[in-house]
């Protein structure tokens, strides 16, 4: 019987401290080649065993035990081995490098799961990073706002002040213009006695007067000139006469009861309008109702013992019943329009008061005008006539017209002084045709006509 040797090596642990329990490691070796019977020896085996040491200065036993698999004898060799400070140190480091494994570990562990942790807090931080963009963004978006909201505080109170200053300037010089008026008022009230102000009164009124009668003087002069369109063409308004003269005395008179008014009201008196109720034309005033020429002429002061306020005459009253035809006829001779007359059918009465009824106008002035203009030119042409058949001499033949324009009824030596050249004239003059000069007697008068027609038109107008 051969024995297989088995070795078991026992090391005591590098330091002190809980170790976990002996370890046994096998190691096998490598076949005995004396051995001529390979299939029936079994492989050497090397045990090596890690016991346990209560501290780090016990002695390392170390045994060699053969032992043979089929439970053979058993030979176990423990010699003593004693420490030496080499293999201490030795085995400190190896502690101290298996403790620094492990804090490495430990390290590495963390570091894995903080990066896990950081790979997880990517989209947070890519999140917070696009907020701090946005933020820098507002920011810069709020310091463009507030330069521009300062911008525009600015121009608002530049304007503000501007237009404070215009209209507190405004103010102050209105209020010292009333405050001066009053005070200038009050000061010449107290040292302009009492009839200087009636006066000053009554003369407002005379040049309020005059005023108004020129204008109505001139509105009558257009309302008359009109012709045969004044059924359609605008009339021009008169202005109403001014109130009663007890309100405003002229001079002369006694001195008024002291009212308790101001006299700066009393001196200025409104100046005359035209009624509301005056027609645009002639066809307005025909369809004015009963009521409202009444109206019409009381405002006018055209009663019945109402002077006429134009030389022309006013036409004659009628019967009580055509009191609304009598109206009109009275302000259509007050305006101007003397060619027209209204008259009521007979059937109208019953209708005053309900619409205007129908009227019929004679146009007078028209025909007038048209029967003037012929005999006028009637007269001319028989004139002539005689003129060139008879030759009769007449004293417009030595007429002449100036410079001027303007027509001189004397004869040419009582115009033009003795000249070669006024010689000369009255030689060609003298040697003229009869025909001749008939045409040239016959053009003087006809300027003569001309220029006395107009002189006529003018005076009467």
């Amino acid at each position: 019987m051969k024995i297989m040797p088995r070795y078991y090596l026992s090391t005591p642990p590098a330091s002190p401290g809980k170790y976990p329990p002996a370890e046994t490691q096998t190691i096998e070796l490598p076949p005995d080649a004396t051995t001529n019977e390979p299939e029936k020896a079994a492989p050497p085996k090397l045990a090596i065993k890690t016991s346990q040491m209560h501290s780090s200065f016990e002695s390392l036993a170390c045994a060699t035990r053969l032992s043979s698999d089929t439970g053979g004898d058993l030979i176990i060799l423990e010699p003593s081995i004693v420490l030496t400070p080499e293999l201490l140190a030795v085995g400190e480091m190896v502690a101290a490098m298996k403790r620094v494994v492990g804090v490495l570990g430990t390290t590495f562990d963390s570091l894995g799961e903080q990066t896990e942790r950081v790979a997880t807090w990517a989209p947070t931080l890519k999140a917070a990073e696009h907020i701090k963009k946005l933020r820098s963004e507002l920011a810069h978006v709020i310091l463009q706002s507030e330069a521009q909201a300062q911008e525009v505080k600015n121009l608002l109170d530049q304007a503000v002040k501007q237009t404070l200053s215009d209209e507190m300037k405004a103010h102050i010089r209105a209020r010292v213009a009333s405050e001066v008026k009053e005070r200038v008022t009050h000061q010449l009230n107290a040292q302009i006695p009492e009839h200087l102000h009636q006066q000053i009164k009554s003369h407002k009124r005379q040049i309020l007067e005059v005023q108004r009668s020129l204008h109505n003087s001139e509105a009558r002069q257009h309302n008359s000139a009109l012709g045969s369109a004044v059924l359609t063409a605008e009339l021009r308004p008169l202005l109403r006469p001014l109130p009663s003269a007890e309100q405003s005395p002229m001079p002369g008179s006694l001195p008024p009861t002291p009212l308790p008014i101001s006299r700066e009201a009393s001196l200025n008196e409104a100046a005359p309008t035209a009624s509301p109720l005056f027609p645009r034309d002639l066809k307005a005033l025909f369809a004015l109702r009963s009521e409202e020429a009444e109206t019409l002429v009381k405002e006018y002061g055209l009663g019945e013992h109402a002077a006429p306020a134009s030389p022309i005459a006013v036409v004659a009253p009628t019967a009580e019943s055509d009191a609304r035809e009598r109206n009109l006829n009275r302000f259509m001779a007050h305006i101007g329009i003397v060619g027209y007359q209204i008259h009521a059918f007979p059937d109208s009465a019953s209708i005053l008061d309900d619409a205007p009824p129908p009227i019929t106008a004679v146009v007078r002035r028209t025909l007038l005008s048209k029967f003037t203009t012929v005999f006028l030119g009637t007269l001319v042409v028989s004139i002539a006539v005689a003129l060139l058949c008879f030759q009769v001499p007449f004293t417009l033949t030595e007429a002449r017209i100036g410079s001027d324009g303007t027509f001189h009824n004397t004869r040419p030596e009582e115009i033009e002084p003795k000249t070669p050249e006024a010689d000369e004239r009255a030689t060609r003059l003298a040697n003229q045709s009869p025909r001749q000069s008939v045409a040239r007697r016959t053009y003087n008068y006809c300027t003569f006509m001309k220029h006395t027609s107009r002189n006529a038109r003018h005076w009467h107008a």
